[in-house]
């Protein structure tokens, strides 16, 4: 393997735009390298079957996730959800007890 700055060179991560692969970080290779092009993960939407458990699954899950964009809220916005959350929380507080007791009848 080639070393670039203190980094083995195996595979590099990057992203397919404009019908261009960008890579995640610049490199030194010289004009005409020759590289692997390798789909890390299918398109979106891809998702493994629900009762799929396997470990390759899970893999697959967290990796759609890692690709998923972050949601961008102000601090407002999480002053609101914070808020709404507060207030979820204090009625249900409030009415724990009439759904201990509906629970109790289903399961007497």
């Amino acid at each position: 393997m080639m070393k670039e700055e203190g980094h083995t060179m195996g595979a590099i991560r990057g992203t397919y735009i404009d019908g261009k692969v960008v890579l995640d970080r610049p490199v030194k290779w010289v004009e005409g390298t020759e590289v692997w092009i390798e789909l890390v993960d299918p398109p979106y939407g891809c998702l493994p079957e629900d009762d799929d458990n396997s470990s390759e699954a899970i893999a697959r899950r967290l990796a759609l996730m890692d690709r998923m964009e972050p949601v961008g809220m102000t601090e407002e916005d999480i002053a609101a959800w914070e808020k709404v959350r507060a207030e979820d929380k204090a009625w249900f507080i409030a009415h724990l007890d009439e759904y201990h007791a509906k629970i109790d009848k289903l399961f007497p």
